[in-house]
């Protein structure tokens, strides 16, 4: 069976857009609906929400549903046109050309005619010639005269603009019942002065009633990008929201149902047949659907897992497994930690500790699956220790810090019950892990989340590392 490198796109039909829905935002794409249906347009509308959240697949989603409606909306990729040195052009190409199929679609005898595309194309032009003709430049005030009569132009033609566009909105407003609506996606992943500048022809150059432009965005990270242009002492919040009316924010997601959708057609089927493994990819879905944690990141992980069982072979066995679980639950976490636990630079105790006492990370400690983490993270220190002493039957019950604070829970009877309940699961784990009449020869767990490290490395696709 082949694996996937890429996660594969939402299928999404006509007539029936949310039929393969794995969020259940059917009611919130019919609230956004109702919304735009009744704003009192222009407005821009922001889905504001972190990077991951499903912001692209919910836009992808609502402009379905509005075309099944019949109902007009142009779609613009930010990101995908962010080599681009002119907002406006870009749009004003997506506008025209999107339009003319949407008329065609609907049957409505060419709304955006021949006479208003010359005008956006004019517009266009001017447009390219005033912001990149060294119009602005030093040298060009040297005639002061062509300046000022370039000046009124681009405003003239500005004006015509604006007034075809209402038009239009009008038109369509008329025939189809519903503004135009212009959706803007992947805003906040652009380089900064490309998002200011569609923030700019979203909120003055397209502000005309009849069109509403939906922008997807993560309002923190586009403040980063904005700070970076004007300096960290710039409100940068308070900047983006001269430009957004109206901001609308996504229910959370159903995390779980998501995340098993983005295991392979094999994992699906261990999952379902062996206990074992549900465990070790539970211990997963503990972790990454915790509502901090990065979906866009955890499917990425995923996938790597599925990479990395399709190169060893999906049968393996339980401790591999949970070994491997835990490298990639701590690699996702905190990548340069990780590592450093790897080479032997820090202890078995800061290793987890710098990744599970995070804000929103720090309850799971006390979770009984999450046990599995502390063993395993404990049995590599002990595996790297018994390597150092040469001796592969030496007693390294001391090695581990991690550990000896675990001892010492249990062995205080004031200790808290859920705090002991953990210690006492690691314990029992790392005792399973090292009876040879358990099935194991010897120790493994500590073998193999180093034997899964060396594998987690080799097959190394990119990867956003950031879980925040």
């Amino acid at each position: 069976m082949k694996i996937r490198i890429r996660s594969d796109q939402i299928d999404i039909p006509e007539n029936e857009p949310f039929k393969n829905d794995l969020f259940d935002r059917q009611e919130s794409a019919n609230d956004l609906t109702t919304l735009v249906e009744n704003i009192d347009a222009p407005a821009v509308i922001a889905i504001d929400g972190a990077w991951g959240t499903g912001k692209t697949t919910f836009l992808d989603l609502w402009k379905q549903s509005l075309f099944d409606d019949k109902r007009p909306v142009v779609h613009f990729n930010a990101w995908e046109n962010d080599y681009s040195a002119n907002a406006l052009v870009s749009i004003l190409f997506e506008l025209t050309h999107q339009l003319r199929d949407c008329d065609a679609k609907f049957d409505l005898k060419n709304l955006i005619d021949d006479a208003t595309i010359k005008i956006f194309t004019d517009m266009a032009n001017t447009s390219l010639k005033f912001y990149s003709s060294g119009l602005l430049s030093v040298d060009s005030f040297k005639n002061q005269p062509d300046i000022i009569a370039e000046h009124k132009h681009y405003k003239k033609q500005l004006e015509r603009f604006k007034e075809n566009l209402e038009k239009l909105a009008e038109n369509y407003r008329s025939r189809m019942d519903y503004p135009l609506v212009i959706v803007i996606d992947e805003l906040d992943r652009c380089r900064p002065t490309f998002a200011i500048d569609v923030l700019e022809v979203a909120k003055h150059l397209f502000s005309t009633d009849g069109v509403v432009f939906v922008l997807a965005l993560n309002q923190r990270q586009l403040g980063h990008s904005v700070a970076s242009i004007y300096g960290d002492g710039f409100d940068s919040i308070g900047y983006l929201e001269k430009f957004v009316d109206v901001t609308f924010r996504l229910p959370p997601v159903h995390r779980k149902k998501f995340l098993f959708s983005e295991l392979s057609k094999k994992c699906k089927e261990r999952y379902r047949i062996n206990g074992d493994f549900r465990n070790a990819i539970d211990l997963l879905f503990t972790v990454y659907a915790l509502p901090d944690f990065n979906l866009r990141t955890a499917s990425h992980y995923i996938r790597r897992l599925d990479y990395v069982l399709a190169s060893t072979g999906y049968d393996v066995n339980f401790s591999f497994m949970h070994s491997l679980v835990v490298a990639l639950i701590m690699r996702s976490i905190n990548r340069e930690s990780y590592l450093r636990f790897y080479k032997g630079e820090i202890s078995d105790d800061k290793f987890v500790d710098s990744n599970l006492e995070r804000e929103d990370l720090h309850d799971i400690r006390r979770a009984k699956i999450t046990a599995w983490i502390d063993a395993v993270v404990i049995a590599a220190q002990q595996k790297r220790e018994r390597k150092y002493m040469n001796n592969p039957n030496a007693d390294v019950s001391h090695a581990s810090n991690l550990l000896v604070r675990y001892k010492a829970i249990i062995n205080n009877p004031n200790s808290e019950k859920d705090k002991r309940a953990h210690a006492e699961e690691v314990k029992r784990i790392l005792d399973f892990d090292a009876n040879p009449n358990s099935g194991t020869l010897y120790p493994i767990l500590g073998k193999y989340f180093f034997d899964s490290v060396e594998l987690i490395e080799m097959i190394a696709p990119k990867i956003n590392y950031s879980a925040q």
